[in-house]
């Protein structure tokens, strides 16, 4: 069952088929050294893996209820006040990766025209 309100775009293939657009990131207001990879987004949201996280990370991401998310599609920004919706931590060969999902809080309208372009370029090319 499908809670979201709005729908969400996979990223997974969409960078392959575009590859001109640059990788698909972002950081966290909270840690600027975590380096997170968006792997879906929509107007409402966006779905976040964080590969190669210490304990203290994952601790400290867990009891967040809400931050600055920043992210980088190829040469445009996007930022955003999020709200941790849900997160999983999953251990793969001995490391550890964060899966979460964030809905949108606060966003500028300027962003939000970005984000509706990106989405846009991602239903283009399916």
């Amino acid at each position: 069952m499908d809670l979201r309100k709005t729908t969400r775009y996979n990223l997974y293939d969409f960078e392959r088929r575009l590859p001109d657009e640059g990788y698909i990131h972002c950081r966290f207001d909270f840690d600027p050294n975590l380096n997170g990879m968006v792997v879906d987004l929509g107007l409402g949201g966006f779905g976040i893996e964080i590969h190669d996280l210490t304990g203290a990370q994952v601790e400290k991401f867990q009891k967040l209820d809400t931050y600055i998310l920043t992210i980088y599609f190829g040469k445009e920004l996007i930022m955003a006040d999020v709200q941790n919706v849900w997160n999983r931590v999953i251990f793969d060969q001995g490391k550890m990766l964060l899966k979460c999902g964030v809905a949108i809080n606060i966003i500028s309208p300027e962003d939000r025209l970005k984000l509706s372009g990106i989405i846009a370029k991602i239903r283009n090319s399916q």
